[in-house]
């Protein structure tokens, strides 16, 4: 996702958008990489890592438009991590 980044900058430069929609945001699931030596991570969690991916979102949509909106469809916004909310703008409920 990291590198869709630079797209999501091509696509608002491109098409006037004022935002970004991240769909199905939910619950991380635990990697156990690292405990098996498969891989490292950069961060110690996967919720850790997604908060960071949703900051560099942010930071690029900001880049382009200081209003742009980052807006999340976790189907849950009671549950939302407060880390994934200091990254978002808005959280939508489908239910």
């Amino acid at each position: 996702m990291l590198r869709q980044t630079s797209k999501i900058r091509q696509a608002l430069i491109e098409n006037g958008a004022s935002g970004v929609f991240v769909d199905n945001v939910g619950e991380r699931k635990r990697s156990f990489g690292p405990e098996f030596h498969t891989h490292e991570h950069l961060h110690p969690t996967q919720l850790d890592a997604f908060a960071d991916l949703l900051e560099r979102v942010r930071e690029v949509v900001r880049e382009y438009d200081p209003d742009g909106l980052v807006l999340l469809n976790s189907a849950s916004p009671e549950t939302l991590p407060a880390e994934f909310w200091e990254h978002a703008d808005a959280d939508k409920a489908e239910s």
